[in-house]
């Protein structure tokens, strides 16, 4: 997905295929100037409609065509890289509690699973919710819950909090503000934040001179790492997912 804003629903992906291949696409890439504000003006639509474009029913039409969770190399690597990292910080034990943010259909969870005394799984969408809860026998340690991340209140602390693939559906500096807030909230001391988000930056956008009041991309992990109380531990890039790993001081 090269724009959020344009492929979260069909018919505005349709519109942006065929404006890919209008004479008016071909004209705005002759002029950098014009390229760049056609871009921030997409920037800001998409801030404006940042409220339509976060509820269930969207997030609930990704799971409508099947997606190769599990299978996609780029997946894998970054599941892997993840699993590595979490059992280098537990040196052998179990993390008391953790909560997910975002199972998808569950790859991710189940190596959660094994590593946590009591894992809460939390997601906006009910398939990903059933995808998952349906994937294995999870035992009584393993609780699900529907749950929205933006404007949601995070029940409990926790010792992990893991937040995959999520944080690009927001664009607005307050939600983001909000979201940050609420997770560093949820921490315990001595707490782990592991972020994985997805680049989706185009290099017009990337090079503009007002990307830096754009958060998206590699931003959005910089904006939630610059937190008083979080240091930012390790990062790293996996395919094409950042995944950076933030302690609660």
């Amino acid at each position: 997905m090269s724009f959020a804003l344009t492929t979260r629903v069909p018919d505005r992906n349709r519109a942006w295929h065929r404006f890919r291949h209008s004479r008016l696409w071909r004209l705005l890439r002759r002029s950098a100037f014009l390229r760049s504000a056609f871009y921030l003006g997409l920037e800001l639509y998409r801030s404006h409609r940042e409220p339509e474009d976060t509820t269930k029913d969207v997030v609930e039409h990704f799971f409508e065509r099947p997606y190769p969770w599990g299978t996609d190399p780029g997946e894998l690597e970054r599941i892997s890289r993840q699993t590595h990292l979490l059992d280098d910080l537990r040196s052998g034990t179990k993390f008391p509690s953790a909560l997910e943010i975002g199972c998808a259909e569950g790859v991710f969870t189940e190596m959660l699973a094994e590593r946590c005394e009591v894992l809460v799984v939390a997601d906006i969408a009910p398939t990903a919710l059933a995808r998952t809860s349906r994937r294995r026998e999870w035992g009584p340690h393993v609780r699900f819950q529907h749950w929205d991340l933006g404007r949601g209140p995070i029940d409990g602390r926790f010792d992990l909090i893991v937040a995959s693939g999520v944080l690009d559906y927001f664009s607005r500096h307050r939600t983001f503000r909000r979201i940050r807030t609420k997770l560093v909230g949820a921490l315990n001391p001595g707490g782990y934040l592991l972020l994985a988000s997805s680049e989706h930056e185009n290099p017009v956008v990337r090079r503009a001179w007002w990307a830096r009041y754009v958060i998206r991309g590699a931003r959005i992990h910089w904006f939630m790492g610059r937190h008083a109380s979080l240091r930012v531990m390790e990062e790293f890039w996996a395919g094409d997912y950042l995944v950076t790993l933030c302690k609660r001081l």
